[in-house]
């Protein structure tokens, strides 16, 4: 398992629906990517009408999509000249990154040390100059979410874990609310339509961002129970929990439907009318509307042979989902791999071969990003898995790193730091 994931034992990747290899695994750090003749000819597909360039919450969006549709400063031309732009202290515990909306990024330094007064500080993404602050009740901060002009964020030890919202044009806390579970860090939360959806250790509860009330929540008797990990898009919440996903009515609650799924994976993400998950050795996926009955079966799964033993899902949009894997056989190096899959069948589009990754690849606008070795970030062209550039990460000793893109930026937290790179074309 790698370090910080919030999502627990990894295992498989897809291939095919029928299970069939459709090219061969590149060995680690093979150019260029292989790319299947299964698939049709599908290479610019259509995102969102008018996409906001931002990335408002830990994997972008309430679906943990991890794909910001609207970035079209970094391109396979202008990434060659990525260089470092401004470095800040930082502290990020959870999986997720940094949030930018309207050209700020956001973040809290040194949360860990509950002893010193805490604030949330707001940059420009461009320059690193600081434009505002605002102090917060001493705890230990996760990365939040813009919802609704609010920045709302999850904390633990306070005592007891929570969430509190602040007003990002007043510039002060509007809400806060303490809940009866606690943990050394704050769990991820996410945000869709108005409400905001959390685990503190004992309930999962779903909060109005206006003003924190709830909407309603679901109380957990064992850790078993408990989700470690959700999303929410379209009205839904998924949530991994007990060996099931269960989707759940964004507004009441209702349990809509739920399909038998392992107990530890990757997962939920949610685009393109998909629910995918990490299933066993493989990725089986959902059709976000259920199947019309309570308990629903997948519409595609697809699982590759070999020895498998780490596996990550990465963004999804625009038709296809992108995973990244190693192969580790008892005879033999241990290889690294980055695939592309479609979502309407979950056949391989293409893979290639990688030197190694910290947490599942993110996308924005035609290039995919992620950690390739231990301090090396690397971009890919989306459509045919060819890498394009790439820049050294500093400080960051060996720990998985997470990304935010938007206004030109890539913005990565190392666990103690916050690295912008910019183009400067």
């Amino acid at each position: 398992m790698l370090f910080g994931k919030r999502l627990a034992v990894l295992a498989g990747i897809a291939i095919g629906v029928s299970g069939s290899i459709q090219s061969p695994m590149a060995t680690a750090g093979t150019p260029p990517a292989t790319t299947s003749t299964s698939v049709g000819s599908h290479r610019h597909p259509v995102w969102r009408t008018n996409p906001v360039d931002a990335w408002a919450q830990g994997l972008a969006d309430g679906g943990n999509s991890g794909f910001n549709a609207g970035e079209r400063q970094l391109t396979a031309t202008t990434v060659r000249h990525l260089h470092q732009a401004w470095i800040a202290p930082a502290f990020f515990a959870s999986v997720s990154g940094p949030v930018i909306a309207n050209g700020s990024v956001y973040y809290i330094p040194s949360p860990g040390n509950l002893a010193d007064p805490i604030s949330l500080v707001v940059k420009n993404v461009v320059s690193g100059a600081r434009l505002w602050n605002v102090g917060l009740p001493r705890g230990n901060y996760g990365t939040g979410a813009i919802s609704n002009g609010r920045l709302i964020l999850p904390f633990a030890q306070a005592p007891g874990a929570g969430l509190l919202a602040v007003d990002l044009t007043t510039r002060r806390i509007v809400w806060r609310t303490v809940l009866a579970g606690n943990q050394d860090y704050a769990f991820p939360l996410v945000a869709d339509n108005g409400s905001v959806f959390f685990a503190d250790g004992v309930h999962f509860t779903a909060y109005r961002v206006s003003d924190g009330h709830p909407l309603w929540s679901h109380t957990y008797t064992s850790a078993v129970d408990l989700p470690n990990s959700y999303a929410a898009a379209d009205g839904t919440v998924f949530t991994r929990d007990n060996q099931y996903l269960s989707a759940y009515s964004a507004t009441t609650g209702r349990l809509l439907w739920r399909a038998p799924i392992g107990a530890y994976g990757s997962g939920p993400v949610v685009a393109d009318g998909r629910v995918y998950m990490e299933e066993g050795n493989g990725i089986e996926a959902f059709d976000t509307k259920g199947c019309g009955k309570t308990r629903c079966t997948g519409v595609w799964d697809a699982v590759i042979p070999g020895d498998v033993d780490d596996l990550e899902l990465g963004t999804a949009e625009g038709g296809r989902l992108f995973v990244v894997w190693r192969d580790t056989p008892v005879s033999g190096p241990w290889t690294y791999h980055l695939g592309s899959l479609s979502a309407a069948t979950g056949k391989t589009v293409w893979t290639t071969g990688v030197t190694g990754f910290g947490a599942g690849p993110v996308r924005a606008g035609s290039l995919l990003w992620m950690q390739s070795g231990n301090t090396t970030m690397e971009a890919y062209d989306a459509d045919r898995g060819t890498p394009v550039g790439g820049v050294t990460i500093p400080g960051t000793g060996g720990i998985p790193q997470t990304l935010a893109i938007a206004d030109g930026s890539v913005v990565v937290g190392t666990g103690s730091e916050m690295v912008a790179f910019r183009s400067g074309v």
